[in-house]
């Protein structure tokens, strides 16, 4: 589901859509307009970097959430290039108690975890890269 919503990301249009807290949509029946408002059930929507992606319930899976955050990017120079580095956390909970409680947690840690890495040189063994 991770690696599913980092690829949606690349596709024109889905962030826009996902981040919305509300939206109103048309539907036409007969030639007549019936708007509709469409409100989104993510209630972590705009805190911490917050900008999406799903929330959910199956009888097998609970209560789901997959949550997106991302910061500015970081740019840094080595002699004349400039490295941009994208930053963006995705959580994906299944079968949660407390989806929106435990997804705030794990973007929080998250991006402990990122500092904590950017702090040390971003050393990543070689064991432990995708």
């Amino acid at each position: 589901m991770a690696r599913l919503t980092r690829y949606a990301y690349d596709v024109q249009g889905f962030p826009f859509y996902i981040a919305q807290a509300s939206r109103q949509i048309h539907i036409f029946r007969g030639g007549v307009d019936m708007p509709f408002e469409i409100q989104n059930t993510n209630e972590l929507l705009g805190r911490d970097g917050i900008d999406g992606v799903k929330t959910g319930r199956t009888r097998r899976a609970g209560d789901c959430l997959i949550l997106s955050a991302d910061r500015a990017p970081e740019s840094r120079r080595e002699g004349e290039t400039v490295f941009v580095t994208p930053r963006r956390i995705i959580v994906v909970i299944l079968r949660s108690p407390d989806r929106f409680g435990e997804g705030l947690d794990l973007i929080e840690k998250g991006w402990r975890l990122y500092d904590g890495w950017a702090a040390e040189g971003r050393k990543t063994p070689k064991s432990q890269s995708l």
